[in-house]
């Protein structure tokens, strides 16, 4: 899973901006798995979120809005059909299992 070595490279570099930017990540990640399955416990986690975490999710959100409509639909299609070409069965659904393996981490205790 890509999105995870990299949450790995980022959390094990010296520099805070790339830790930050790690953990970011898997919060994010980690948070849109959580409002699919339990929209409670996600609002009252989000409630918690310091103003910073805020602003910078808020600011993650604007750029990629940029990018939303037909042309990134086509984007994921490709990327789909790419990944799928490439061995990876489950395309871009792939990607949701950095949460998984954020949790088998976790239950290994090596967080």
């Amino acid at each position: 899973e890509a999105n995870y070595l990299a949450y790995l490279a980022c959390t094990h570099h010296p520099d805070l901006e790339f830790q930050y930017s790690g953990l970011m990540m898997a919060l994010s990640q980690a948070m849109q798995a959580l409002r699919r399955s339990d929209p409670d416990t996600f609002a009252a986690l989000r409630a918690e979120y310091a103003p910073g975490i805020i602003r910078d999710l808020r600011a993650n959100q604007a750029y990629w809005q940029a990018f939303t409509g037909p042309v990134e639909q086509l984007s994921e299609r490709m990327n789909d059909a790419y990944l799928k070409s490439n061995r990876q069965a489950d395309g871009v659904q792939s990607y949701g299992r950095m949460v998984d393996l954020l949790l088998a981490e976790r239950r290994a205790g090596n967080e």
